[in-house]
């Protein structure tokens, strides 16, 4: 079956037109990264702590990435970014003659790989200005449809039914936190922060039908991400929708911004007695100041190049305990600059940050580039604290959709995203452009 669906996927995106084989290519790339992002090829025996497993694998999303970019180049629709050239022939060259050839660093190259090709994919989308609203109804639809089948499996969770169990250790620590699909609560509440985000542009979009999915779209994410009591990812989903709600714009907007903020307080405030027994169980975080120490001191004997992407658990597992038990500095930032070392750690994050600052000089625009600029912003500020409270963000489908998500919302220049918010139409007899 699985081989069969492998087959078919691509003939169906290959066969149709292009406007239809970029929707397809989005349907089953969110599906593989926000849905069900499984790994498909073998690892050890052992789970592994870090970018990716002891070995290169191959996941859902692996493919799904992998089929995008094949239907963009065949409709010669990829456009191909230099923000991580930089950062590519660093890792080449540290690869190369620096970091260690073994299986870790491996997987860690392959990782970082997949999410640069996730970067280069949500720009190809986002730049295509023929993508009108039916391209925009698909992606909000199958945002909607992964929210509602995550906050299923998680409700059939809270009653003892788990389709996806996790490993018993785990789901002894998890208590009555929900997963969904996912290996972690904490992953699912990153992924639902980031679909939430995915759909942040069509809040005040001109289509009542598109405000209508986003915002039930956004319902369900703060509700998922309230069952998962991630103390971060709660504050970032209301950073992010904090932030884009105060910058809207047009006729109504002090109506919407309190319509939000009632919707925010409705979906958060039954879960603030479990939220809040959490910080007083664990007001410090476990043993973050430990594992930041560690971290430090591993810098300081490695500064510029890093001991190599995915060895952080392997190499300082050696010596700490704990951090042999599968716990690396929860903290993504400490661990790029220990694994890339500080040049690497810096090409890779300049990028995002760069992004944002270029969205701040759009959220004034008018259309879909200054909705679409507003909650990258929003965004890429509620998303430090969860990368500067945990690893997760650089490991397994999270860090290819947070660079897709955030590519995908960042304006660029020459970008006609204003043709996104509103069809285009052709004069009698006017030849389509290919994406009909």
């Amino acid at each position: 079956m699985a081989a069969l669906v492998a087959f078919a996927i691509p003939v169906l995106i290959l066969t149709t037109s292009a406007r239809r084989g970029l929707q397809v290519s989005l349907v089953v790339l969110l599906v593989a990264l926000a849905l069900y992002p499984q790994q498909l090829t073998a690892s050890g025996p052992i789970p592994y702590a870090g970018l990716s497993q002891d070995r290169p694998v191959v996941a859902t999303y692996t493919i799904a990435i992998a089929l995008a970019i094949a239907t963009l180049a065949f409709y010669k629709r990829l456009r191909l970014s230099q923000s991580f050239t930089p950062f590519f022939v660093y890792c080449i060259f540290a690869f190369a003659f620096v970091w260690p050839w073994d299986s870790f660093t491996q997987a860690g190259m392959l990782q970082l790989g997949i999410g640069v090709a996730a970067w280069v994919l949500g720009i190809s989308v986002a730049s295509v200005a023929d993508v009108h609203q039916a391209t925009r109804l698909v992606l909000a639809t199958t945002a909607l449809a992964i929210v509602v089948c995550q906050l299923v499996f998680s409700a059939l969770q809270l009653v003892g039914i788990d389709p996806f169990p996790l490993p018993a250790e785990i789901a002894t620590l998890m208590g009555s936190r929900v997963h969904g699909t996912l290996n972690h609560p904490n992953n699912l509440g990153k992924t639902l922060v980031l679909l939430a985000a995915l759909v942040l542009p069509l809040i005040d979009d001109p289509s009542r039908q598109l405000r209508k999915l986003s915002l039930l779209t956004i319902a369900g994410c703060g509700l998922g991400v309230a069952l998962t009591q991630g103390r971060a990812n709660i504050a970032a989903f209301i950073i992010m929708i904090t932030i884009r709600v105060i910058v809207m714009r047009g006729v109504g907007a002090v109506q919407r911004r309190v319509g939000f903020f009632f919707l925010l307080a409705v979906t958060i405030m039954p879960f603030i007695p479990e939220i809040s027994a959490r910080f007083l169980e664990d007001p410090g975080g476990g043993s973050r100041d430990h594992f930041m120490e560690l971290a430090i001191s591993q810098f300081e004997r490695t500064p510029w190049w890093g001991i190599g992407p995915n060895e952080y658990v392997h190499v300082i597992g050696q010596y700490d305990a704990l951090t042999a038990g599968g716990l690396p500095v929860h903290n993504s930032y400490m661990l790029a600059v220990v694994e890339l070392g500080l040049v690497g750690a810096t090409l890779m994050l300049f990028p995002l940050l760069a992004a944002i600052v270029r969205s701040l000089r759009e959220c004034g625009r008018d259309g879909y580039r200054g909705r679409a600029a507003a909650s990258s912003v929003a965004i890429g500020v509620g998303f430090v604290a969860i990368a500067a409270t945990g690893w997760g963000a650089l490991s397994g489908s999270i860090l290819p959709l947070w660079l897709f998500t955030l590519a995908f919302l960042r304006p660029m220049k020459g970008q006609k995203l204003s043709s996104i918010s509103q069809p285009q139409t052709l004069a009698v007899g006017e030849p389509s452009r290919g994406w009909a």
